[in-house]
């Protein structure tokens, strides 16, 4: 059997309440467009950056109480209620899609129909476009690998002057990678350089791209590139 967990509970060993349905919809892209005069339609900026955007995506489920005592089910939709509206961009985990999250608020209380009549409950969840991958890439444990859409690779690298390295982003979009640096290095990316201290970095300038990144490593010491896959 399936079950949320959401703010730090699980929908059925903590709240004991099953999930009949957990529909994630897709998101939906940002549409830029400005009227320019003298020219027919208008221009689209959406993917003025090359990417496009997206806006929150929503995601609907519903939980069903085992029980059908009123007083037993005001009880437990008290319970059920903090639970949900406790906090804000927590991490939703369907356990129907294995290693994968979502980062996910309930911003309104789910309504009352149906609720004393047949004990269910339709919740609404406004989360990221993207959902994550439980793992960093480069540390996804043997048991947990997918081998049509996982990549075994290096993500940390020793290097004494300089190395060339090859770093697939998985994702569906570009991702900021954490930088960590037992020194100062410098990290050449289609033909930009970019400067990186010893210690632990995020620079939103750099970034890496769907697919293959080919880099330039130069430097004495080690360089780790910290990050996880984010899909739609």
């Amino acid at each position: 059997m399936n079950e949320i967990i959401f703010n730090g509970k699980s929908s059925y060993k903590d709240l004991g309440v099953i999930v009949t349905y957990f529909k994630p919809q897709p998101p939906e892209p940002k549409i830029i467009k400005q009227d320019v005069p003298f020219m027919h339609g208008s221009y689209d900026f959406s993917k003025l950056y090359g990417e496009v955007f997206y806006n929150e995506r929503i995601i609907n489920c519903k939980v069903q109480f085992k029980v059908r005592d009123e007083r037993i089910l005001l009880g437990k939709y008290s319970e059920v209620m903090e639970w949900l509206l406790g906090s804000n961009n927590s991490k939703l985990i369907y356990t129907g899609e294995p290693h994968m999250y979502y980062i996910a608020s309930v911003t309104k209380a789910p309504t009352w129909d149906n609720f004393l009549k047949i004990g269910s409950l339709d919740i609404e969840f406004t989360a990221y476009p993207f959902k994550f991958r439980e793992y960093n890439e480069g540390s996804i444990p043997w048991d947990d690998f997918n081998f049509e859409l996982d990549y075994m690779q290096e993500t940390k690298f020793d290097v004494s002057g300089s190395k060339f390295v090859n770093i697939i982003n998985p994702s569906s979009k570009n991702i900021n990678p954490i930088v960590i640096c037992s020194s100062e290095f410098n990290v050449i990316k289609d033909s930009t350089t970019y400067k990186f201290n010893g210690g632990t970095t995020k620079d939103w300038i750099f970034t890496l791209d769907k697919g293959e990144n080919n880099l330039i490593l130069n430097g004495n010491g080690s360089i780790e590139f910290v990050f996880r896959k984010e899909v739609l």
